[in-house]
């Protein structure tokens, strides 16, 4: 359940067009010098809510947008603004998995860069075993 979910989001970030580099977990990543994105896919606890094991499972996408520091925050909330845009376009990315909303947490700013994170919040309806 996880993988597949992972790999879904995964894929619909990957297809933004024009995206800038991204950083996936466990991958090797060099950040350029511009804009970029890193993403790390958050499950939380499933609720049962059947005897047949039907399960449903919420959890975050969280997408953070890396801006050059000094240069405003227009580049990183384009960016978000994009972003938040290509996932609401397909809210089932696969069957039974759904997006639910789209948040925007506030910028962090460091004398290097401009960090705007962004949660994707999902939940996928499956079988337990």
């Amino acid at each position: 359940m996880f993988r597949e979910v992972t790999s879904a989001l995964d894929q619909r970030i990957a297809s933004l067009p024009d995206a800038p580099p991204i950083a996936f977990p466990n991958v090797n990543f060099t950040p350029p010098d511009g804009l970029y994105l890193s993403v790390m896919n958050m499950p939380a606890d499933g609720i049962m809510y059947n005897f047949n094991r039907a399960q449903n499972t919420p959890g975050v996408y969280r997408i953070n947008v890396y801006a050059p520091a000094n240069k405003g925050p227009a580049e990183a909330e384009n960016m978000a603004d994009k972003i938040a845009n290509h996932f609401r376009a397909d809210n089932e990315p696969i069957p039974q998995l759904f997006i639910e909303e789209i948040n925007f947490s506030p910028a962090v700013s460091t004398e290097s860069e401009y960090l705007l994170p962004i949660s994707v919040n999902w939940r996928y309806f499956h079988n337990a075993f």
